[in-house]
């Protein structure tokens, strides 16, 4: 792209270069469930309050199901209240989190 040729930053660390390896990332991510291609589309939202962005998206798109990947174990996550958590008390429909198979 011109504009990150014009500013010598590489495609892959422009905004937009973030924003398609976060949806490349999410594809792959979701293959292993083996659901059905056309009842899912992927969406990359950006937020200083990722929980709020994700329920706000939820009640303007009439979303049937979120499906989100549970946070990493760790001590900061009880430090800080999970996103995961308040997306499954509020959103305004189902919310499935997934968690890897290693961390079972």
């Amino acid at each position: 792209p011109p504009a990150a040729a014009l500013s010598g930053e590489r495609y892959e660390d422009t905004a937009t270069g973030r924003h398609i390896k976060h949806l490349v990332n999410l594809r792959r991510w979701a293959k292993p469930l083996q659901l059905p291609e056309e009842r899912l589309t992927y969406h990359v939202l950006e937020s200083e309050k990722p929980a709020a962005a994700l329920i706000d998206y939820a009640k303007m798109n009439d979303v049937d199901q979120i499906l989100m990947g549970a946070p990493r174990s760790g001590a900061p996550m009880r430090l800080f209240p999970g996103v995961s958590a308040q997306v499954v008390a509020e959103a305004p429909c189902s919310v499935t989190v997934v968690r890897p198979r290693s961390e079972t």
